[in-house]
Order: structure tokens, then sequence, then C-alpha cells
């Protein structure tokens, strides 16, 4: 990629300027290392019981995978606006973590951030 192609990739990433954050409870942030560009998605959930991990990762997982594609496809598009050009994007890895914020010993009742990431090359 030429200089003026990855400092387009970078105005179409900028999280400042361009903030993907639908209602402020969830969000996606991209990063721009080397030729991998990284989008991971986070959330708060608040789940009631073991039980309720276990009901929502499904909708958790799918939720995420379609915000990242839809940032994605919003990076694309504004690339290829900017340089005449498709960028071109192969997945390389993805991965999701579960962090207990806050619990309390007197009810069930817990507080997890939940994030997901996917890395991509580019070229």
């Amino acid at each position: 990629m030429t200089y003026e192609e990855i400092h387009a990739l970078g105005n179409s990433i900028d999280g400042v300027y361009n903030n993907y954050s639908q209602d402020g409870t969830r969000k996606v942030t991209a990063k721009l290392e080397d030729c991998c560009l990284t989008l991971t998605y986070q959330t708060i959930v608040h789940i009631a019981r073991d039980q309720g991990m276990h009901l929502q990762t499904p909708r958790l997982k799918d939720e995420s995978s379609q915000m990242i594609r839809s940032r994605l496809n919003l990076v694309k598009k504004t690339f290829r606006e900017c340089c005449d050009r498709a960028l071109k994007t192969k997945k390389i890895g993805e991965s999701d973590l579960f962090e207990t914020i806050s619990t309390n010993p007197y009810t069930p009742k817990r507080v997890i951030k939940y994030s997901m990431s996917v890395t991509y090359e580019v070229s």
C-alpha cells in the first residue's frame, strides 16, 4: 500500500470523527497495525445467573459479528471513495473475552464486559 492509501485507511477507521456507537452501550473500535486491521466490539451485559451467560452468549456473538461486519463494510466504502479502488481484506484471527466487572455475594446478578476482536490482513 502507498502512503496515500495508508493515510486514507487511517481516516476511514478514525474513531474520533467516525464514531461507530449506536446507543452508547455497544461500540466497535478499529486499530491498524502494520498490514493488519483489528476491529473490536465491546458491550456491557447484566446477567442474572450463571445459566444466563450460556443463554446470552450466542446472541452476543451474533450481534458482535454483525456489527463488526457492518463497520468493515463502512471502512471499505470510505476507503473506496478516497482511493478509487477496493480494499481487500482477509480474516486471519478472531477471539472473544468475558470480563467480570462486578458481582455481589447476596444476589446472583453480575455485570460483565464482553469483547470480540477480529483481525484482517489488508491490501
